[in-house]
């Protein structure tokens, strides 16, 4: 908390697939890479309030994918997230992702949101509102989009709202793999 990471030749920080360092109120400042490098599960951790990017290599925060095993809450940390690799929202428990507005989600080429399962034993639900996923490199076909699979946890709870989803892949940018996804609403889809 309060903390300044400045002038690194490498990222501001970074931490395993499980760490958890809550950033709030820090300020990164002309790092020579990513000023934050983290995964999946811990984004949560890192979209704290009050934090400053500026002047950093690239100035966004770089995640690897992965299960993610527990319910989750990403808040906008103020700049774009790049994601290395597929995210994988599905636990035998059953499990959310709560992505709040503001928050940016850049795919590399030939990862994707994957949202629940292809068979019951693994559970997983989105809930989506003023989010933008979209392709790192900005061309169409330049990531494998939302894909809804037929598995969900607590299916009608399930929404991407007010969001923009572009630039993904062949099939599509939201593909529905006879899922009973509840509701897309007034979102921007290109």
């Amino acid at each position: 908390i309060g903390c300044t990471f400045q002038n690194n030749p490498g990222s501001g920080i970074a931490g395993s697939d499980v760490a958890k360092f809550p950033l709030t109120d820090c300020v990164f400042l002309n790092n020579g890479h990513y000023p934050v490098r983290t995964s999946a599960r811990s984004v949560a951790s890192v979209s704290g309030t009050g934090n400053q990017f500026s002047g950093n290599t690239p100035n966004r925060i770089q995640i690897t994918g992965g299960n993610l095993d527990q319910n989750y809450v990403w808040d906008n940390p103020s700049v774009p997230v790049e994601v290395t690799s597929n995210i994988n929202i599905c636990s035998g428990s059953g499990i959310m992702l709560k992505i709040n507005s503001g928050l940016t989600l850049l795919f590399v080429e030939g990862t994707g949101l994957n949202v629940g399962y292809i068979s019951n034993s693994l559970l997983g639900n989105l809930q989506a509102d003023g989010a933008t996923f979209s392709a790192l490199n900005g061309t169409a076909g330049g990531w494998s989009g939302i894909t809804i699979n037929p598995y969900l946890h607590n299916a009608s709870s399930g929404y991407i709202r007010n969001c923009v989803v572009e630039y993904a892949g062949g099939n599509g940018n939201i593909y529905f793999a006879n899922s009973a996804f509840p509701l897309v609403e007034g979102c921007v889809i290109r």
